[in-house]
């Protein structure tokens, strides 16, 4: 295949590569983050040929390829605060794929396993996974041209799915902006798969949503990556056999229109931003390591409650102090991306300037749930996840957020004022709505070796 290894602001030199083996030498001279973006890539370029499998097995088949593809993708982002998750995840998606792309070899045509080997292995970032995606994304490309009879096919189709498009720069858009197949005219029987495949999604409401996500990705104008890292991230660290992911299709379905639901409603993060000018903000940009480490440092501090809340309880409705913790986390995660950037970046500071405005938002709108918790508290304590909601305000998340906005304040004396009356209001309603340990359900940070395997 022709790939080109990524240099200074997207500086190529060609390398031209026929085995796996140099595969795998060329993924070892990019980041985790380009092996994953490459990678997704190589098994979106083939997704389509998991529709060969028989019709019993499909929907596992497929469900399984694009969670792991969608996982693989968010972790190319390399978004800070969520690389640690999206690397657990990544071994669930793993698993799970490569468990399904089994029941591909049922398929008269082994285009559809390899597809479904593609995407298990696009979500692993070691090198050696890397070059066995790439491979496999070949042999399906290969495969599915083979079966119209055309050797020069066949080959045009292989080295062109293992096109690694490395060309894009350090800071490229990942997959906005780039459909999957650039300038490669001999795809008729790749097209005539992908038709097929976005017929068998659009047979049944339950996917939807995955229906969207693909097409988009196949034109390359995907770029809801908030959202969509919102679905990777459903039950990403359940137990074996505890996952919706197990349940099949539908009820993943329901997950998904379960978010959609709380973003339409504005209470999945989405909180309006209070109109900061950029010149209020601009300071931030004079002390940036000090704002990214304290932006880092609060997203993955309330990401860690989010996670635990989870782990204790995956509720059916919309909890408000939970949308609020994970409104916040993400705008610390953008605040800090956007400090790094620089002020000289396009539309930086504006974009600062709303992002800090989002940060103070949701931190009103924690104060407001927390207050409606408290003045019907009774109600509140026969919600099935009282308990575990305890959670979400534990391990000195109250103290992380001000702590947070008192960084991003500078020497404004009315705001650290206003941060403090927000730090009485939050630990005081906290202590009264869970004031006894047996109130207090945290599970424990459980930690699980990656699967190993000999290669």
């Amino acid at each position: 295949m022709g790939v080109r290894p990524q240099g200074k602001r997207g500086a190529m030199a060609e390398v031209r590569i026929t085995k796996q083996e140099e595969a795998k030498a060329f993924f070892e001279t990019v980041n985790p983050e380009a092996r994953c973006v490459l990678t997704s890539r190589c098994a979106l370029r083939v997704l389509a040929n998991t529709s060969r499998t028989r019709r019993e097995h499909f929907e596992r088949v497929a469900l399984a390829s694009m969670r792991a593809i969608l996982t693989s993708a968010g972790r190319g982002l390399g978004r800070p605060a969520d690389v640690d998750w999206l690397a657990s995840a990544a071994r669930s998606a793993t698993n799970s794929a490569a468990s399904a792309a089994r029941y591909a070899t049922y398929s008269a045509n082994s285009a559809a396993y390899s597809a479904a080997r593609s995407a298990a292995n696009s979500t692993d970032s070691t090198a050696f996974s890397a070059a066995r995606s790439a491979n496999s994304a070949a042999n399906s490309a290969a495969r599915s041209a083979g079966s119209a009879g055309s050797a020069n096919s066949a080959n045009s189709a292989a080295n062109s799915a293992l096109s690694a498009d490395a060309s894009m720069p350090s800071d490229w858009p990942a997959f906005s902006g780039v459909p999957i197949w650039r300038e490669f005219k001999d795809v008729e029987h790749l097209q005539a798969a992908h038709r097929n495949f976005s017929e068998l999604l659009s047979e049944d409401q339950h996917w939807r949503w995955w229906r969207e996500w693909y097409l988009a990705m196949w034109h390359g104008t995907f770029s809801d990556w908030d959202f969509a890292l919102k679905v990777a991230k459903i039950d990403w660290n359940a137990p074996k056999g505890e996952s919706v992911w197990d349940n099949g299709a539908a009820a993943v379905a329901e997950r998904i229109e379960a978010l959609l639901e709380a973003r339409e409603q504005g209470r999945g993060g989405d909180a309006p931003p209070e109109p900061l000018d950029a010149s209020e903000v601009a300071h931030q940009f004079s002390s940036p390591k000090l704002v990214q480490v304290s932006m880092a440092s609060l997203a993955e501090t309330l990401n860690q409650r989010v996670d635990l809340f989870e782990r204790a309880e995956r509720p059916n409705e919309v909890v408000g102090i939970r949308a609020s913790i994970e409104g916040m986390a993400n705008a610390a995660t953008k605040i800090a991306e956007l400090v790094a950037k620089g002020p000289e970046a396009d539309g930086a500071q504006t974009a600062l300037a709303i992002e800090n405005g989002t940060l103070r938002a949701e931190a009103e709108r924690l104060r407001r749930e927390l207050k409606a918790a408290l003045d019907e508290l009774e109600a509140f304590k026969k919600k099935p996840w009282y308990r575990a909601s305890w959670a979400l305000v534990s391990g000195g998340a109250v103290a992380s957020i001000v702590t947070g906005l008192w960084v991003l304040s500078g020497d404004d004396k009315s705001l650290e004022e206003r941060w403090s009356k927000l730090s009485v209001d939050l630990e005081f309603a906290v202590s009264k709505i869970w004031p006894n340990p047996e109130d207090q359900c945290v599970p424990e940070l459980r930690f699980e070796l990656p699967e190993t395997r000999e290669t």
